[in-house]
């Protein structure tokens, strides 16, 4: 088959375009200074495997700080590539890790309790960062202080952010034995103590199993999982405080499942399953409207919108009982 002279042309532009991207990513990657590869080790609960960013002078001689940065569920390695490369031009060295049973990783699957949830779930992402952390810190470009504390920070987003948490908690307890810390400092962004207290590290024990390092926490005020305050009870309190004779309660879901019809109503003063109400604020009697979910809408915020003015417009608010 005799291909047209502009098919060929378009494909030798691909090609082109295809090989300059990939060197552009490579540059952007990690520049003239770091050296990028992908590195697999293996643990007591299965292996690991990451991409490395060396600074090109780190070296037994010249060992370099250290950073371990890793994802939330079901994402990889390259989901930190942001900071790993920020990070490793600033002169540190960087492994950018797949938790367990996350990219190039797996978990040992004789390690996983049972099948429940919480079975499968919990286990991996207890031990990456740990497991992670006790790697780097038998390298010989990893710096160390004159105690042979390790000087490696910890940071990850979500369930990374439980195995930062878990990590610095699992350390502390190791140094009480050996008297090393691996770990010098940590910080999670996305994450709270819900998962992590399962296991008995909340927030009390995260701080006492801290030993005084320095840590962070980033969080938005409303974050996508965790640090859920206020509660539903807290903005709906807040909102009568507000109120003058109605509150609008538009659910924050895509469909009417059972958080909508059984779990919001009686946390918002209304019977399981209702939709109207009435309640008794500070002597005034409050109308409470349980709207539709949001569904499935390209503009989340005008939708919000448009429910509560399904209720304000066109004379359309429910009739008091």
């Amino acid at each position: 088959m005799k291909l047209a002279k502009s098919t060929v042309k378009l494909l030798c532009a691909a090609l082109i375009l295809i090989l300059l991207g990939s060197i552009l990513a490579s540059v952007f990657n990690g520049g003239s200074g770091v050296k990028v590869s992908r590195i697999r080790f293996d643990t007591e609960n299965g292996y690991l495997s990451g991409l490395l960013y060396m600074p090109k002078d780190a070296s037994a001689e010249n060992p370099k700080p250290t950073v371990v940065v890793t994802h939330g569920y079901l994402n990889s390695a390259e989901m930190q590539d942001a900071n790993a490369i920020e990070l490793s031009r600033r002169g540190y060295v960087v492994l950018a890790l797949d938790q367990y049973d996350h990219g190039h990783s797996d978990y040992k699957n004789e390690l996983y309790s049972d099948t429940s949830f919480f079975g499968i779930w919990l286990p991996f992402w207890l031990n990456s960062m740990h497991d992670a952390v006790a790697y780097m810190y038998e390298q010989p470009y990893v710096l160390k202080d004159e105690a042979g504390n390790g000087i490696i920070g910890v940071t990850g987003h979500s369930m990374g952010g439980f195995g930062t948490t878990m990590a610095i908690a699992m350390d502390e307890q190791e140094a009480m034995a050996t008297g090393i810390r691996k770990i010098f400092c940590g910080l999670t962004e996305g994450s709270d103590f819900l998962y992590t207290g399962l296991v008995g590290v909340d927030a009390a024990a995260a701080d006492a199993l801290g030993g005084g390092r320095t840590q962070g926490k980033v969080a938005a005020q409303y974050d996508e999982f965790f640090f859920n305050d206020p509660t539903v009870e807290d903005a709906f309190a807040s909102a009568l405080s507000k109120a003058d004779d109605l509150v609008i309660a538009v659910p924050f879901f895509i469909a009417g499942v059972v958080h909508v019809t059984r779990d919001i109503p009686p946390k918002i003063g209304l019977p399981e399953r209702g939709t109207v109400g009435c309640v008794d604020h500070d002597g005034k009697k409050i109308m409470v409207v349980l709207t539709q979910p949001i569904g499935l809408y390209p503009c989340l915020r005008n939708i919000i919108i448009d429910r509560a003015e399904e209720i304000l417009g066109n004379d359309r608010r429910p009739a008091r009982d």
